[in-house]
């Protein structure tokens, strides 16, 4: 991998540009948790000027199945796409630091609090992690969803 980031820098090409993510394949679960929805979304070849975060709430005063309802009508990402980002953090934008990006795309299940939860990423103790929602239960107004720009 680092050979051929090499090759590319030394074309003056970014060598990080053009990852391929599998959004298809099962995603991470938590201990303890439950995939509850997995929205999709084929091989998605990342760069973060394909990206945008978006201010757009599903809404976490809604009922579960108004939120999956609501999923299905949009480009959101989902945690599959998280995971690579926390194995890759030198190529999440620093533009993004100090805001909670939102994986709406996978809604996990708490199984011993019996809770829906969304996964999301968060600079923390200088930093890159992930944290999580409570749907129904925590403050949406603080975090973006990661969607695909237009």
């Amino acid at each position: 991998m680092w050979l051929d980031a090499l090759k590319k820098f030394n074309r003056k090409e970014n060598p990080w540009n053009g990852s391929l993510v599998d959004l298809d394949v099962s995603p991470f679960v938590p201990e303890g948790w439950a995939v509850e929805e997995h929205k999709k979304g084929g091989h998605f070849r990342w760069d973060a000027s394909k990206v945008m975060l978006s201010r757009k709430d599903p809404g976490s005063d809604l009922e579960i199945d108004e939120i999956r309802e609501g999923l299905r009508k949009e480009t959101f990402f989902n945690a599959n796409l998280l995971d690579y980002l926390l194995k890759n953090p030198h190529l999440i934008p620093d533009k993004w630091k100090e805001k909670y990006v939102l994986f709406w795309g996978t809604i996990y299940r708490d199984l011993p609090l019996e809770a829906f939860c969304i996964r999301c990423l968060c600079w923390n103790d200088g930093g890159w992690g992930e944290s999580h929602f409570e749907l129904g239960g925590g403050n949406f107004s603080i975090g973006f969803a990661l969607i695909a720009s237009s």
